[in-house]
This record gives structure tokens, C-alpha cells and sequence, in this order.
């Protein structure tokens, strides 16, 4: 049965994210992520659908 797991991004899963989405032509700001993160280091989540 497929599950759906919800978890904070690592650091380097948040810079992939802003990378990203940079790439796609949005505009995060460029040090958001970093000033954010050491506030609130489990508020970047990520949900993945996973078969089993």
C-alpha cells in the first residue's frame, strides 16, 4: 500500500530546491534558505509518495 511520508529537507535538499527553482526562472531570494534555516531548522518539509 503507497505511503506518504512528510519530513524537514536537509540542508543540501534546501539549496537543491532553491537551485531549482532559480533554474526555472523564479527568483527565492538568494540567501532566504540560509537566514531561515538556522531559525527554524525543521520548517523547510517535503512530502514523498512511496510504493511498497
Amino acid at each position: 500500500m503507497p505511503r506518504y511520508d512528510i519530513r524537514p529537507l536537509t540542508e543540501a535538499e534546501v539549496q537543491h530546491g532553491v537551485d531549482w527553482a532559480r533554474h526555472e526562472g523564479w527568483h527565492p531570494g538568494v540567501h532566504d534558505a540560509e537566514c531561515f534555516r538556522p531559525t527554524d531548522p525543521d520548517g523547510f518539509l517535503v512530502g514523498f509518495w512511496m510504493a511498497r
